[in-house]
């Protein structure tokens, strides 16, 4: 059935109960199945009326960059090229050129992000989730976790166990903040947030090793935590995605608790670093081809570890793995690890959803204060963690 209203600014599709719209002069709406009789096309026309007036566009913005795009990003979206402008706007030098040590004391990313919003009025979103921390036994210390508590509900609550990203030598629990957060106030779980150790203080599989036994405290101390570990996911990005993943292997190699789900945004799946976008996008910012080579080897052993299926996962034994969505970002020299991981888990016979953001950098994920991808991305990662739980 099609219907056809004329003369109204907007686009609208109904897709199930969604309604997606964009500014047009015609409304061309699709049905695909019969309209319940509870419907009349009059109130149709109502509703999609309502909707369209109501809501302004995501992606309406009014946040400019003041130059123009870089010869590695010529697609690259105003918001994000308005951040990238942000941090170089920072001087901080080529952190390959620094020591580990130095390099994690720099502004980030993140900080351009936080400036950017700040320029232009905006305010994070609210999250009302409480935090506490834990201190988990691994050989030799501990490590801390972070845990993201929602601030509303009883337990036990779903879990989602976060690793963040960093290239296995740079990130930590604070820079990425805004995803366990986010991931908290978009699925009503528990988030924990682990600080697992980096190269090349801790060398490989130091942050592996670090990964599942947090994640078996999560599981061990479930009733003490007041999770329920029927609803249990995990989530990483970059170096943290693979973290996650292995902790999914790991877990079913164990034949312990698998998670239900795993969201990995731009997973490191390899570790050549010779694929197409890394040749493309070897020039790209916050994470060149450079930098990303600089990171691994700060966290490997010897080079020759880069063909351990721990590092290299599109090599790994993936049956059985617990249902996958995958977040990447067009202009990111990663993007073509998430393409291959995709590929490989559906060869495995692994449920598996890629969703590729165009005109935007690595990292973009954390950013929902500006960038409007970030803030979908962030929807349809918990909506699909949220739905594995029930």
């Amino acid at each position: 059935m099609r219907i056809t209203f004329d003369a109204v600014p907007a686009n609208i599709y109904i897709v199930g109960h969604t309604v997606l719209y964009s500014n047009t002069s015609t409304i061309t709406v699709a049905i695909m199945n019969r309209l319940s009789t509870l419907f009349s096309v009059a109130a149709l026309s109502v509703t999609l009326l309502l909707t369209a007036s109501c809501h302004k566009k995501d992606n309406d913005t009014n946040i400019n960059p003041t130059g123009t795009p870089p010869a590695w990003g010529l697609d690259i979206h105003k918001e994000m090229l308005t951040v990238i402008e942000q941090l170089d706007s920072f001087h901080v030098p080529a952190l390959q050129s620094l020591t580990p040590g130095t390099a994690r004391q720099q502004l980030n990313i993140f900080d351009a992000q936080k400036e950017v919003a700040r320029l232009n009025g905006l305010s994070a979103p609210f999250v009302s989730a409480d935090t506490f921390s834990r201190e988990i036994p691994v050989t030799g210390t501990t490590i801390h976790a972070c845990i993201y508590k929602p601030h509303s509900g009883a337990g036990p609550f779903p879990a989602i166990v976060y690793y963040h990203g960093g290239g296995f030598s740079l990130g930590s629990v604070k820079m990425y903040d805004a995803t366990s957060r986010s991931l908290a106030e978009q699925t009503g779980a528990m988030v924990f947030s682990i600080e697992y150790r980096e190269g090349p203080e801790a060398k490989f599989p130091t942050a592996h090793n670090d990964a599942f036994t947090a994640y078996k405290y999560v599981i061990e101390n479930a009733t003490a935590l007041s999770i329920n570990i029927n609803k249990l996911a995990v989530c990483g990005e970059g170096a943290g995605a693979n973290l996650a993943c292995n902790v999914c292997i790991a877990a079913r190699d164990a034949v312990i608790k698998t998670p239900v789900y795993q969201l990995l945004i731009y997973p490191i799946t390899e570790g050549t670093m010779n694929t197409a976008s890394y040749t493309k996008y070897a020039a790209a910012e916050p994470v060149s081809q450079a930098l990303a080579s600089w990171e691994l080897k700060n966290y490997l052993t010897k080079m020759s570890d880069t063909s351990d299926t721990r590092i290299s996962l599109i090599t790994a034994d993936l049956h059985s793995l617990p249902p996958t969505t995958i977040i990447n970002a067009t202009i990111d020299p990663r993007s073509d690890d998430g393409q291959m991981l995709e590929a490989a888990l559906n060869n495995a016979g692994v449920s598996v959803i890629r969703k590729m953001y165009e005109g935007v950098t690595h990292d973009f994920y954390g950013m929902n204060i500006v960038l409007p991808e970030a803030r979908d991305a962030e929807g349809i990662g918990a909506n699909a963690i949220r739905t594995a739980f029930q």
